[in-house]
């Protein structure tokens, strides 16, 4: 199994605030406390399955953070995923629980590999139990080509902007619910999912 070096770069712009709604069983998240969630929440979702099959450090790491009745809702992770006409109804949920979550990163081996990955949060705000962040992913195709159906070719960019909202709780404040949208259109095109639009009538591919 081969191991692939990853450089993580984060960066957040961090603005508080505070509304009446926040969890009785913890105490109001300050700043600190915001950042070192989404900066440990975002780069486990980026890792390939080769990651978290040879470093226990993504295992523990999500054990940690999220909370066992965890779940993932994210129409944009279900598209990419299973494309039309397989795709999901809008809501499905995506992962039902940590252990559910856990698992798809580990099989997920139908991506390729992705190096030199960074994911930058261009914006990130929070009150006492939620955290809103918007975030730009990019890395570079390791190996990729036409041969292999993808749009790109070994050494280019794949990239996406998208938004995580994360729901946390208990004295741990583990994260308990996430809702996440991307440009799932572009990321599949750069994962070589052939798109088809509707015009007058007729198909038109790209």
């Amino acid at each position: 199994m081969r191991t692939f070096q990853h450089i993580l770069r984060i960066t957040s712009l961090i603005t508080p605030f505070v509304t009446a709604d926040s969890s009785k069983n913890q105490s109001c998240l300050n700043s600190a406390e915001a950042r070192r969630i989404i900066n440990t929440w975002l780069p486990l979702n980026v890792q390939p399955p080769s990651a978290w099959l040879d470093d226990p450090y993504y295992n523990n790491t999500a054990i940690t953070l999220l909370a066992p009745e965890f779940q993932l809702y994210s129409d944009s992770d279900n598209y990419v995923g299973s494309p039309p006409p397989d795709n999901p109804p809008p809501g499905t949920v995506t992962a039902a629980s940590r252990a559910d979550w856990i698992d798809q990163q580990v099989e997920n081996e139908s991506n390729p590999d992705i190096v030199n990955i960074t994911v930058t949060v261009l914006n990130l705000v929070h009150d006492c139990n939620q955290i809103a962040a918007r975030w730009r992913y990019e890395g570079y195709y390791e190996w990729a080509g036409p041969e292999d159906g993808l749009s790109d070719v070994a050494g280019d960019m794949i990239g996406t902007t998208g938004f995580d909202y994360l729901i946390v709780a208990g004295p741990l404040s583990q994260i308990v619910t996430v809702y996440r949208e991307f440009n799932d259109l572009e990321f599949s095109y750069e994962l070589g999912q052939k798109i088809c639009f509707q015009r007058n009538n007729q198909t038109v591919k790209s």
